[in-house]
């Protein structure tokens, strides 16, 4: 976990990869729900998770990534 973090870190911060799918995966595929259990163990409190349309989650990102990347992200989404 601690190279796939590490490796999204890196990524975000240069703006040279912009536009492009790169493969940044943990060991295992994880549902949202499973992801949210899991979550919710190490924090010590219940967590939830909710699934949001696309666009919802493209104008959530933009603030933090940019509208670009966000873009790029979402659609990846669809």
């Amino acid at each position: 976990m601690d190279d796939a973090a590490a490796y999204s870190v890196h990524a975000l911060k240069h703006p040279e990869l912009a536009g492009q799918t790169l493969p940044i995966v943990g060991p295992e595929a994880l549902s949202g729900n499973q992801l949210a259990e899991q979550f919710s163990v190490v924090l010590n409190r219940k967590l939830q998770f909710y699934s949001l349309p696309v666009e919802v989650f493209k104008e959530a990102l933009s603030p933090m990534l940019g509208k670009e990347t966000a873009e790029g992200l979402a659609d990846s989404y669809n």
